[in-house]
């Protein structure tokens, strides 16, 4: 008994249940890439696969529809492999395990991979159908979105004759996506001497924030724990140099705004050989936790009101080893320096973030401070203009800065052809309004249009909730709504 029987479309949802079996997670996409060329073979389409396993489909224009434009349909094969920690499941080898909730498609325990499995259902069931009316198509099965777009980035798009892209690779129903932001990503290390000290030990945590991904909740002016943590010591280390950091650490995903931050610190002897003192007066640490707690509570009341910093006496220690005075101060100084979230605003956009950043992850090693920020702007030069910021600050901190993951933005294009049509049809189709937006996160269709700027590029697809998440799930009446609109789009184009 197929779990997915009797939902409609049924076509795709046969689909989504048959790439659901085969494991695909960014990085183990060999199998699924096999079973698109498969599919296309032994329904005579034309299909070329990739050295990194992107697959390309073309079929043929129906009949009537031979003079019309050919359409590109895209999405990505892989998807994001998260279970709960109760769940013996081998991502490599086992398929998943589909529920049916209401109107919900979900998984047990697992991401479901709606996003971006709801896009090669789509196309297969397109591909294999016969009453369909539609344009010439080409369909592009790219591999490793999640994990830095890789098969966009590698693709060769002189393949393609069509100049209009259909990207499936969107969670929002009622809205088109028309452009995105690029983005980088920047590693700094900052290198640490140690020395070593007695006194008071002292656990110092920021949390209680919301988080929330990196692009599209930037906008919320949510707290970052690193960037409050780094405040929070930097401040204490002013008004008393006796505060010795021993390990700084939060976060671990360059693409979240950090939840949660901690560091072990000294408040060192008065008696203590060989360091210098700027203030000998009696200074008590947890009054002064207590004071910054109340302000930043003032200050985050509107968009974070949970944030708190609680501070743990851990005893006396002998001979702790502490970063030494002048590590100490470069590293606070970076993290009290740098900038994060919002730094423009697209105008005339409806509060559209233009440019951004994000410190995401920080940690600490016996020798070694490390950091990873990542920003985003839907403007090229206004991100590397902030990348050259950054990294400038880092080298002035006496850090060094690598710089990773630089993928170009989607621009918007005011006179899309695609956009007119898109919107034209979901209004007579639906009688709704369809909203024209662009994400302050990255596509693939960046690298897309870049190899190939002629593209006029939109991307849509049907509500899903808490993707990349044991939580995951599709709407099964959002996933029909969304297949009649598509097949109205290859009909009228």
């Amino acid at each position: 008994m197929r779990v997915l029987d009797g939902l409609q479309p049924e076509k795709v949802f046969y689909y989504f249940e048959e790439i659901s079996k085969i494991p695909r997670g960014s990085g183990n996409t060999k199998a699924i890439s096999d079973y698109c060329v498969q599919f296309a073979k032994d329904r005579g389409l034309f299909v070329v696969q990739d050295e990194v396993n992107n697959v390309i489909i073309k079929k043929n224009a129906t009949n009537g529809k031979e003079e019309s434009p050919t359409v590109i349909l895209q999405g990505h094969l892989d998807m994001v492999t998260e279970k709960t920690n109760d769940l013996e499941h081998d991502f490599m080898k086992d398929g998943l395990k589909l529920m049916v909730e209401g109107d919900y498609v979900t998984a047990d325990r697992t991401t479901l991979g709606a996003d971006n499995g709801i896009a090669v259902a789509y196309a297969l069931a397109i591909l294999d159908s016969k009453d369909i009316p539609h344009p010439a198509l080409e369909v592009l099965f790219t591999v490793d979105e999640e994990v830095g777009m890789d098969g966009a980035m590698f693709i060769d798009m002189s393949q393609f004759e069509g100049k209009y892209l259909l990207n499936l690779d969107c969670d929002m129903e009622d809205t088109l996506m028309a452009g995105c932001a690029g983005g980088v990503r920047i590693n700094g290390e900052f290198g640490i001497h140690r020395t070593n000290i007695s006194g008071k030990s002292y656990t110092i945590t920021v949390s209680g924030l919301k988080g929330g991904h990196s692009g599209s909740e930037i906008d919320k002016e949510r707290g970052n724990a690193n960037i409050i943590l780094g405040r929070v010591l930097s401040e204490l280390f002013d008004e008393n140099d006796r505060v010795c950091i021993t390990d700084f650490a939060g976060g671990n995903k360059d693409n979240a705004i950090t939840r949660e931050a901690t560091a072990n610190i000294v408040f060192a002897n008065k008696n203590t050989e060989s360091m210098i003192f700027m203030d000998e007066a009696d200074f008590n640490i947890e009054d002064a936790i207590n004071e910054l707690n109340k302000i930043l509570k003032n200050e985050y009341l509107a968009s974070d009101e949970g944030v708190f910093i609680s501070i743990t006496n851990n005893g006396y220690v002998e001979d702790e080893n502490v970063w030494s005075h002048e590590s100490q101060a470069c590293i606070l100084e970076f993290l009290y320096a740098t900038p994060n979230g919002p730094i423009n605003m697209c105008y005339g956009m409806n509060g559209l973030v233009e440019t951004s950043l994000n410190l995401g992850i920080t940690t600490t090693e016996e020798d070694c401070f490390r950091t990873v920020t990542t920003i985003r702007s839907v403007v090229a030069s206004r991100k590397e203009w902030l990348k050259n910021r950054i990294v400038r600050l880092i080298e002035l901190c006496n850090g060094e800065a690598t710089i990773l993951s630089d993928y170009p933005e989607w621009e918007f294009k005011r006179d899309s052809y695609l956009q007119k049509l898109l919107t034209g049809i979901y209004k007579k189709e639906f009688d709704r309004d369809l909203k024209v937006d662009v994400i302050h996160a990255g596509l693939e269709c960046g690298y897309l249009v870049k190899k190939k700027p002629e593209l006029d590029i939109v991307s849509f697809g049907p509500v899903m909730y808490d993707i990349h998440t044991t939580e995951e799930r599709l709407s099964i009446s959002s996933t029909e709504l969304t297949y009649k609109f598509l097949l109205k789009i290859l009909e009228e184009i």
